[in-house]
């Protein structure tokens, strides 16, 4: 029997009649179908069609997006375009066909570039020989390890710095008063004899809707468009939780109305906040840590999670921990236009400005003036840059996140504390798919992205130092990888070597590789 719906009807008096109608003019209706793939629950149809009304309600009183979820029987698993649909989890399986990211392990990395590179370095400049004693090579190996790996950052307590984002759910039944989260069972047992059979049904919905996974973690590689992400994580959770979900679902038995609630929050585990004690970082170091070990203890393999060879199948449903990297060299132009803002020192050091308008400068028709000020302008952003090179190889990076390599952004995460974790990397190029993805939004603008140029994309590069209103000077805000001439390239690659071979590893940025490993 179709389903009759119970419309309230209200009667406005005169003076209502203008905030009705404003009210009306502020509701925004948008349809979204989706399609849930329900296979493996006993005694559903192997597809469902999900149609979700979207209303957003501004009153007076009552402020919040409403979406309608209705769910019907059909016969197919893709959407109107043609494509399968994503689970909440897929975008950060990198074993997906289409998927841009990489799976990483840190610890794999770490051993690999340690034996191949450094150590092979080492043994020239010290003339091991075979002969050594096991124990004296075993220490000596201990020793360049932890050399290497000061020298790096993998030592920097400020690493890494995390962000999580957690959703749930409770799902309230036909108006007899129970309910259920996602992670309980807290219906009681009339309800759940009279929905068991539409309950995944709910679950699924929710999850296609929302579109990302119960747990999300990021770490935040300073210079790929950290604080952007953060930025869509926070705004997501906000939305999520401003959410009230009414699911109509309809059979032949007997219609049933639920109301979901939503829950987000975003937690962000670092070692410090802008200051406190050592005993408050001490404590805020082991948060991190433990939430580390968690991640590390849900994503450990599995029988059914793992294949023949031991490789794994996905990671991401269980805990998915992502990031973005970038293009060694335009991260360090951008890390120094960054770093120089705040960092005085830094700054007085090594930014040069062009002299000022004089007689000499301005003698000539005005191209011979202009092309002599674009020339000086040029020599004081080389000058800039070499000197930037040659400070942050004599400082060890100055120890600042922002110019440490990206591979150090991976600390504690090398199973060295038990954790074998698999992160889900992007590559920057990815940038607005990424944003695009954790906002749950599409956008049509387009990223246009050289290391120092602003985007267009909204919210993308929000610290962006390129802008002239915003950067120190406007020699930083000019600085361009087309300044760098092929002995600065030489020493930039050579200074951020592993995150060169970091790349090489994932698979990203091919041209960057090439022209760092054929100086």
């Amino acid at each position: 029997m179709p389903h009759r719906r119970q419309r309230q009807e209200r009667r406005l008096t005169l003076p209502w009649l203008p905030l009705f109608l404003m009210l009306m003019f502020a509701i925004v209706t948008s349809i979204l179908v989706i399609r849930i793939h329900q296979g493996g629950h006993d005694g559903l149809q192997p597809t469902q069609h999900v149609r979700i009304k979207t209303t957003v309600v501004n009153s007076p009183a009552y402020k919040r997006t409403v979406r309608e979820v209705e769910l019907t029987i059909g016969e197919t698993s893709t959407d109107d375009d043609g494509h399968q649909n994503q689970t909440d989890s897929s975008f950060f399986d990198c074993n997906r066909r289409e998927s841009n990211c990489r799976y990483f392990r840190p610890r794999d990395f770490y051993q690999h570039y340690f034996s191949s590179v450094v150590r092979s370095r080492s043994d020239n400049s010290t003339n091991i020989t075979d002969d050594d004693d096991q124990e004296n090579a075993s220490s000596y190996d201990t020793k360049q390890y932890d050399e290497w790996s000061r020298d790096i950052g993998l030592e920097n307590s400020n690493l890494p710095a995390l962000t999580s984002l957690y959703w749930d759910w409770t799902v309230h039944g036909d108006g007899d008063g129970s309910s259920s989260t996602s992670n309980g069972t807290s219906l009681t047992q009339a309800t759940v004899a009279s929905i068991s059979s539409l309950k995944h049904q709910i679950e699924d919905a929710i999850r296609q809707h929302i579109q990302l996974p119960h747990n999300l973690t990021y770490i935040h590689v300073h210079k790929c468009g950290g604080t952007s992400i953060q930025s869509d994580l926070r705004g997501r959770a906000r939305r999520i939780r401003n959410d009230v979900l009414r699911i109509h679902v309809e059979n032949e038995q007997q219609p049933r109305l639920f109301e979901v609630s939503m829950h987000s929050d975003v937690q962000m585990y670092k070692h410090s906040f802008g200051g406190g004690s050592s005993q408050k970082k001490q404590i805020l170091d082991e948060k991190r840590l433990q939430h580390i070990h968690a991640i590390g203890n849900i994503q450990q393999p599995s029988s059914n999670n793992t294949r023949d060879d031991g490789s794994i199948k996905s990671t991401s449903i269980q805990h998915p921990i992502f990031t973005v990297v970038r293009d060694p060299v335009q991260r360090f132009l951008s890390a120094v236009q960054q770093v120089m803002h705040y960092n005085t020192d830094f700054r007085e050091k090594c930014l040069y400005e062009p002299p000022t308008a004089s007689s000499w400068i301005l003698w000539g028709t005005k191209a011979e003036v202009r092309a002599r000020g674009e020339e000086a302008e040029a020599l004081a952003r080389r000058q800039t840059i070499q000197c930037a090179i040659h400070d942050v190889q004599e400082t060890n990076y100055r120890g600042d996140v922002h110019l440490l390599p990206i591979a150090s952004h991976f600390r504690l995460l090398d199973g060295a504390n038990r954790n074998d974790i698999a992160v889900s990397v992007f590559y920057m190029d990815d940038l607005e798919e990424v944003l695009q993805h954790l906002s749950g939004s599409r956008s049509t603008d387009k990223i246009e992205d050289n290391g120092t140029s602003s985007s267009t994309i909204k919210g993308i590069h929000a610290r962006d130092r390129s802008d002239e209103e915003y950067a120190t000077s406007p020699t930083l805000a000019k600085l361009s990888i087309d300044d760098i001439n092929e002995e600065m390239m030489q020493q930039v690659c050579t200074l951020y070597d592993v995150d060169v071979a970091l790349l090489h590893w994932l698979g990203f940025g091919e041209e960057v590789v090439a022209r760092c490993n054929g100086l």
